[in-house]
């Protein structure tokens, strides 16, 4: 549905007509416009316009979907699925919990649709009451399996980036440790030895250059093990087969027989780029097609 077309079906303003009007959906699953809810219910209670129903200010929410059913759904489910807030592992047998399903879809149902909504709260209730140990104990479990497994996932990547940062800080400590101890050797060796200061300057470079080898080859080694290890867990590399085609007529002639340096079908065949030279595309492509739907299907 296009933005235009939203209307509040109380007042009939549209969004073409009012670009900053918002709809409100109430308990009672219609809608109101901004303007309208404010003008009907902010003062107090405020039968609806179309099922009666006492509303509030507070009995409104914004609407998210164009359809007013999709929300009033969405909160239906909202809130059964805090009242009844059951997993497989609580019902004995597959079949039970199937059956609590279907309840709980028909539960759903009827109060969306505003069919049997007495009988439905009394089966809501009596349902409510036959599970009630159990939803006691669910009551404290705030996270349900998948949200559980997701919470388990993050927390095993939050391990291994501590793990990683962890080493990277190590190796980073004793590579400036490192290069502290050759700067003290620097210094003593000008202050004692007997050698020319250039000379001992540049042995203390390439002392340099060797140790910032050394790190490099380090990381270098780690990014391949992480590469192959990546490699590894990747399934069997994609292996190209040449389609074998049924051909219900004569053999199709060869590429060798069809095209030549130059020849004059060439004239009636669009004629590459260099891009598409590049991507693979040549004229005899388009040869072998045509002569293989020529082909294809003639009888002997």
């Amino acid at each position: 549905m296009d933005d235009n077309d939203i209307m509040c079906p109380n007042c009939g303003s549209t969004k073409y007509r009012n670009p900053n009007m918002r709809l409100f959906i109430g308990t009672c699953g219609h809608s109101y416009c901004e303007n309208c809810m404010n003008a009907y219910f902010s003062r107090g209670a405020h039968p609806c316009y179309e099922c009666k129903t006492n509303l509030n200010h507070s009995s409104f929410r914004l609407q998210v979907f164009d359809d007013a059913a999709v929300d009033k759904e969405v909160e239906v489910r909202r809130k059964l699925t805090k009242e009844l807030n059951l997993y497989e592992e609580d019902f004995s047998s597959l079949r039970e919990y199937n059956d609590f399903l279907e309840n709980f879809e028909e539960i759903v149902f009827n109060f969306t649709s505003n069919i049997d909504i007495i009988a439905t709260k009394s089966k809501l209730d009596s349902m409510k009451e036959q599970y009630s140990s159990i939803l006691a104990q669910n009551r404290f479990k705030k996270l349900s399996k998948d949200q559980e497994q997701i919470r388990k996932q993050i927390q095993k990547e939050r391990e291994i980036l501590d793990q990683m940062q962890q080493k990277v800080a190590m190796e980073t400590m004793y590579m400036n440790q490192a290069k502290r101890s050759n700067k003290m050797n620097l210094l003593k060796k000008l202050e004692t030895s007997s050698l020319p200061a250039e000379q001992i300057v540049n042995e203390h470079q390439k002392d340099v250059s060797l140790l910032n080898r050394q790190g490099g080859v380090e990381v270098s080694e780690n990014s391949a093990v992480q590469e192959e290890n990546a490699f590894d867990e990747l399934e069997i590399c994609y292996e190209y087969t040449s389609p074998q085609l049924d051909i219900y007529g004569p053999d199709i002639p060869m590429d060798t027989e069809i095209v030549t340096n130059d020849p004059p079908i060439f004239k009636f065949v669009f004629k590459p780029s260099e891009i598409g030279l590049a991507g693979g595309y040549h004229q005899s492509l388009a040869c072998n097609r045509a002569i293989s739907d020529a082909f294809n299907c003639l009888f002997y």
